[in-house]
């Protein structure tokens, strides 16, 4: 989960679920997404365009499990004034 607040303002949350996939065919919902598939992650990491979210699961390891990451910054850009993790 991700929580943050934006400018001070806006609530900013994330929910993001680990599954294991029954297929790898895959659908585009042609009204929300042009292009949908499965990527490695470790060619989304090299792509240098990942968020601060996808660095810390592609980190995530099983013992870190349930604990809160405070003091990040996924980017000025952002103008998150409060940013947390928690696994």
């Amino acid at each position: 989960m991700r929580s943050g607040v934006i400018k001070g303002d806006i609530s900013d949350n994330m929910l993001i679920f680990l599954l294991k996939p029954v297929s790898f065919e895959v659908t585009a919902q042609l009204d929300e997404l042009y292009e949908a598939k499965f990527y490695d992650p470790d060619l989304l990491m090299q792509e240098g365009k990942q968020s601060l979210l996808l660095e810390q699961l592609l980190a995530f390891k099983k013992e870190r499990m349930q604990t809160m990451l405070d003091g990040l910054n996924p980017g000025d850009q952002f103008g998150y004034t409060s940013y947390n993790l928690f696994m």
